[in-house]
């Protein structure tokens, strides 16, 4: 069970609330990633720490053979959590980035467009416009010629 949830307990006055809290082994769960987009950056990368170490912990468990499929199932838990942490953290990364990016020059090459290789090698619509003055006095002395057809 998650000891961060509340688990309800019966007494004979009524139901009480009552918080588990594990000293030897700490449940970190699943986080939710609007959660996340509020921490700081250095939350983030301490969570990260934490999520890698425990990550860690659970497969020294799983070679061992301590601890049940319960500890099986919550590797795939700390994986999925760790690259939630990754992606949000990227995120606000990437928009810093681009906040700065806008009073320079040149775009970071990580938040350029990625097309492909052909595309990005090829000439921009102003160059292939460009004509050599050889290319411009042929036309000039040859232009195009515009026949009206009488019906």
């Amino acid at each position: 069970r998650n000891p961060n949830r509340s688990v309800c307990i019966q007494y004979g006055c009524g139901w009480k609330k009552k918080l588990i809290s594990l000293c030897a082994y700490r449940w970190s769960g699943k986080i939710k990633a609007h959660e996340l987009r509020e921490r700081k950056t250095s939350d983030l990368l301490a969570q990260l720490d934490n999520f890698r170490t425990e990550l860690s912990q659970l497969r020294v468990s799983k070679v061992s053979g301590q601890g049940g499929p319960s500890k099986l199932s919550k590797i795939k838990v700390i994986r999925k959590s760790i690259a939630r942490v990754l992606t949000v953290y990227n995120e606000k990364r990437r928009t810093a980035l681009k906040k700065a990016s806008l009073k320079t020059k040149f775009v970071p090459l990580d938040l350029r467009k990625k097309q492909t290789r052909a595309m990005r090698r090829a000439l921009s619509t102003y160059w292939k416009s460009k004509k050599t003055a050889k290319q411009q006095k042929k036309d000039s002395y040859y232009p195009t010629r515009k026949y009206a057809l009488k019906a």
